[in-house]
């Protein structure tokens, strides 16, 4: 991989330079040493040669689907996919509670799938009325949930049960929408549970963002979920009547020789493959070197970042040498923030000038 990513590396140097000085009075021959640094610089011949490596490298790379890696689960209540894009999702469906009749029932919500495999009791005597019977669980009184509140009122909520590969831990943490030390987020919401007075519930994880599922036809008795709110109590840092915030996070678990690996595939194939670049000092995220145009305008992310180090360079510089990885990057200048998302990078060294600057960089390795 190492040898492939340099010899691309090469090949792309060359292709900067010729393209950097094309002159449009003079003739084809202006592209001749890209042509020679493309053969030269490949290892097998013929057409797309670099994708044919590409995709060799790849397959001998791969490794198998190990049955008993370690994976967690988790139910995104409230959204129809999962939160982290590296998680799996095993189904989707809505959330489903007992209706409210009685006293007698169950206290967790439960994510029932949208195709379910269920056994009619033809048996006329297994019926009783004595039966916990569930239904669908329904939004109350949600404006906390940014702009949504109106729009779901009264909707039903839908649920994903997601699967996270190599992270077996997974906990909702109450009090806080960022996950704590080297947690890796799944999602983030609020606090919600049955109402006061009702049947006690458990308290789950709502989605910030949450979706509906389209139910129409209501049913008497069926359950409600609402924001859970902070009650008074002396000397707590908590503000009364608070809505409380949520944020579900999971744990990785990777050997280091795993982690060098995957780290490996990450710093050398991917970015060379699609062949970007980064310019700090315009106004700009990235470049396509092959279209010239802006990928995406700058953005500032509030995303928490579970591997970060801070680097401070003392020298500002007209031209940085980047070198690329995969991973988010933040750069902290004193004209703003400035986030990349994506494949990012980040800053190796810079030339000597008179202004100092420093630069907090913070890069998330998916592994």
């Amino acid at each position: 991989i190492i040898d492939f990513a340099s010899r691309l590396t090469k090949t792309l140097n060359v292709f900067y330079d010729v393209i950097g000085n094309l002159d449009l009075q003079s003739g084809s021959e202006q592209l001749t040493p890209a042509e020679t640094a493309f053969d030269s610089n490949s290892a097998i011949s013929g057409d797309n040669r670099y994708t044919k490596e590409v995709k060799r490298l790849i397959k001998e790379n791969h490794e198998a689907e190990d049955p008993n890696k370690p994976r967690g689960v988790y139910t995104n209540w409230g959204k129809r996919t999962c939160g982290n894009k590296a998680s799996n999702i095993l189904y989707i469906g809505y959330m489903a509670s007992f209706m409210e009749q009685g006293i007698g029932a169950g206290t967790e919500y439960q994510c029932l799938p949208e195709n379910p495999n269920l056994n009619v009791d033809s048996d006329a005597t297994g019926i009783d009325s004595r039966n916990t019977r569930l239904a669908a669980v329904r939004y109350m009184n949600m404006s906390i949930f940014r702009g949504s509140g109106k729009q779901i009122q009264d909707k039903v909520a839908p649920c994903t049960v997601c699967e996270t590969p190599l992270r077996p831990t997974v906990k909702m943490f109450p009090s806080v929408h960022i996950c704590p030390g080297d947690w890796v987020p799944e999602y983030n919401g609020f606090l919600v549970s049955n109402a006061h007075g009702k049947l006690r519930s458990e308290f789950v994880c709502v989605n910030i963002d949450p979706d509906t599922y389209n139910f129409n036809n209501k049913v008497k008795g069926e359950p409600y979920v609402l924001p859970v709110k902070m009650g008074s109590q002396e000397g707590s840092t908590y503000t009364k009547d608070a809505s409380i915030p949520c944020a579900v996070c999971s744990n990785i678990s990777v050997t280091q020789a795993q982690s060098s690996a995957m780290l490996i595939r990450m710093m050398y194939v991917l970015p060379m493959i699609l062949g970007r670049t980064y310019d700090v000092k315009k106004n700009t995220v990235g470049v396509d070197i092959f279209s010239m145009e802006d990928i995406e305008t700058p953005r500032v992310t509030e995303e928490s970042f579970y591997r970060s180090s801070l680097k401070t360079v003392e020298t500002s510089s007209d031209v940085k040498e980047i070198l690329e990885i995969n991973g988010d990057l933040s750069l902290n200048i004193k004209a703003g923030t400035l986030a990349i998302s994506g494949i990012g990078s980040y800053v190796k060294s810079a030339l000597q000038t008179q202004n100092s600057l420093d630069i907090l960089i913070k890069v998330r390795f998916r592994t």
